[in-house]
């Protein structure tokens, strides 16, 4: 009769972690750091070193007394502090039926999923750290030249002396659609030259890798070199009561896989979990200089809604529209009321009825701006 073959632990976790860093698109152009059996560390932190810069020094041939000397100068290395912050996890159960009866390849059906689930996890932390930045520059994409807007980025990022290699570009849906509409591409696919073209498509525009990723919103993208970000993961001990385990590292990135049986339900149970934790590296005066933020540009500006009634206590939304009736991150845009003692605005476009009275709400998006009249009855 036939027998149950079951993938060992090791040959499980290593095939999960290439799933995971196939999966992965925005930390793949991070620094990243991942270590396996992760037995703690002072308050969860884990240190990590930025190599240090250096620059040179001149000294005139046949140089007589103090002229002479060379001096000689200090590699000082900069240490970013990573505080793992987050587990990351999928766990899934699976009955003795559905394992029997159901389950034809266990990787497939079950491992694959729970991969690809903790990889978007992965991501959306990724982005988060990027978007929590505070950014020297911010780039406003022309429409009709998209890539002017990449040249202007690169230009912030070469006046601060941030090395040309690794140089990498993420941007949302809008910005990718922005950039193969440029008539600059266009141009050059009809003068019988693709390069430009298939440039965008691959990813090359103005020296930068270019990829697209839907973690974004339509209209967001940024501009860096690959020290800008760091990602950390570490991949949490084995417990003893687990049947089946296994943590590994791959390119930098740490998972852990367990596995165990749950005898009163009779279901096995699969986990695959990281730690987590992302910094965005700063120099030694404080600023942030490695990363550059892009916004597609619009023309104008429209809210919704453009009139509400409120009573005294309730509330409302104000959502904002570009001029492609994309909805703005509330994160993007700024608002303010005429007078607080009607009503209040938060700094995510939440509107609360104070008192009796009106009040003009105003919504600011790339100095476009459009309002909203917020009446108060009793």
């Amino acid at each position: 009769m036939p027998t149950n073959e079951f993938v060992k632990a090791s040959t499980v976790i290593n095939t999960a972690l290439g799933l995971l860093q196939r999966e992965i698109v925005i930390p793949n152009l991070l620094w990243l750091n991942g270590f396996g059996d992760f037995a703690g560390a002072k308050d969860d932190t884990i240190s990590i070193r930025v190599p240090g810069r250096l620059g040179s020094r001149t000294k005139k041939l046949r140089a007589t007394g103090a002229d002479r000397k060379i001096q000689t100068d200090t590699i000082k290395q900069t240490k970013v502090d990573v505080t793992l912050t987050d587990d990351v996890y999928n766990a899934v159960p699976i009955t003795d039926e559905e394992m029997t009866l159901d389950i034809k390849d266990f990787g497939v059906e079950i491992l694959n999923p729970q991969v690809r689930g903790v990889a978007e996890g992965l991501e959306n932390g990724a982005v988060d750290c990027m978007r929590d930045a505070t950014y020297q520059a911010v780039v406003i994409i022309d429409k009709a030249k998209v890539y002017d807007s990449f040249v202007d980025a690169r230009k912030a990022l070469n006046d601060e002396n941030v090395p040309f290699g690794q140089r990498g570009a993420v941007v949302g849906s809008g910005i990718e659609a922005a950039i193969l509409k440029d008539p600059n591409f266009k141009q050059a696919d009809q003068a019988g030259s693709d390069s430009a073209l298939r440039e965008a498509i691959i990813g090359k525009i103005a020296g930068f890798t270019v990829v697209v990723s839907n973690a974004l919103d339509d209209d967001e993208g940024y501009v860096f070199h690959k020290t800008a970000y760091a990602m950390v993961t570490r991949a949490p001990a084995i417990p003893d009561g687990a049947s089946f385990g296994k943590s590994a590292q791959f390119q930098n990135l740490a998972m852990r896989w367990i596995k165990d049986y749950d005898f009163e339900n009779t279901t096995d149970r699969s986990l695959v979990n990281t730690y987590v934790g992302y910094k965005h590296v700063e120099e030694n005066d404080g600023r942030f200089v490695r990363g550059v933020q892009l916004q597609l540009g619009t023309a104008s500006i429209t809210v919704t809604p453009t009139t509400a009634s409120l009573a005294v206590g309730g509330s409302t939304q104000i959502t904002v529209k570009d001029d492609g009736g994309d909805a703005v991150a509330s994160r993007t845009a700024t608002y303010t009321t005429s007078d607080p003692t009607k009503a209040t605005v938060t700094n995510t476009g939440k509107v609360t009825a104070v008192a009796a009275g009106s009040a003009t709400i105003t919504a600011k998006y790339q100095n476009k701006t459009a309002t909203t009249v917020i009446t108060v009855t009793a």
